[in-house]
């Protein structure tokens, strides 16, 4: 499983991360992001939603958000 860490990132930041690694979910691996606040978990899921991924799981310590990304 891949992980990104874009607890410094802004939204933008965050969905430039996920396009970098998006071979790597086509191939059926699962990837862990690590985001801080609702509207970047939100970006996530709507980013997800768009390009034909799911969220799989969700975990929220704090502000701090982990999801699991897969392709359907």
């Amino acid at each position: 499983m891949l992980l990104i860490d874009a607890t410094q990132k802004n939204c933008k930041g965050v969905i430039t991360e996920l396009e970098k690694v998006r071979q790597a979910i086509d191939s059926g691996e699962k990837v862990e992001t690590l985001v801080v606040g609702i509207p970047n978990r939100v970006d996530v899921c709507a980013w997800a939603r768009r390009k034909g991924y799911v969220v799989e799981r969700e975990n929220r310590d704090g502000s701090t958000f982990r999801l699991t990304v897969s392709r359907r």
